[in-house]
């Protein structure tokens, strides 16, 4: 309680503080998420290229048609930096998860933190206003005795 009575919290400061770690570790959330996403889309487009060729060369195969070997050699290297493009993307996929997994911990505890101060300090105004009105109310005491005394 400051001099005049009204409710001050001590750590006030530190609560603003953890508010601001807090709106930090929202934004990292979100443009962590946002990762994830640009990462799922690069994945499926890799995904549906390598599809596509697969279907392409076993379609080509399936109609009897005679590749000419250089061309057979060329679309299955191409198949396997497509194959290996994906592997790379799945890594990074997986990558950004972890990563996005992190920032959602971080923010959970950020969150926790704020929540206990904000707790702490409702607590701590709540034991401020029964102090007041116990005040009040020995103020009103003493004043009903002191028209008692006066009286007698």
């Amino acid at each position: 309680m400051s001099a005049d009575g009204r409710f001050r919290y001590p750590l006030e400061a530190v609560l603003k503080a953890r508010m601001l770690e807090l709106d930090v570790a929202q934004a990292e959330e979100a443009n962590a998420r946002h990762v994830v996403a640009e990462k799922q889309q690069q994945m499926g487009q890799a995904q549906r290229s390598v599809s596509e060729l697969e279907q392409q060369t076993r379609q080509t195969l399936s109609e009897g048609q005679v590749l000419d070997p250089q061309l057979q050699s060329l679309r299955t290297r191409y198949l396997v930096v497509a194959r290996e493009r994906l592997a790379a993307r799945a890594a990074e996929l997986s990558r950004a998860q972890s990563v996005h997994e992190q920032t959602q911990r971080s923010l959970g505890l950020q969150l926790q933190k704020v929540r206990a101060l904000e707790r702490h300090r409702e607590a701590q105004l709540s034991s401020h206003r029964l102090e007041a009105t116990r005040a009040q109310e020995k103020i009103q005491d003493e004043l009903w005795l002191s028209k008692i005394a006066a009286g007698d």
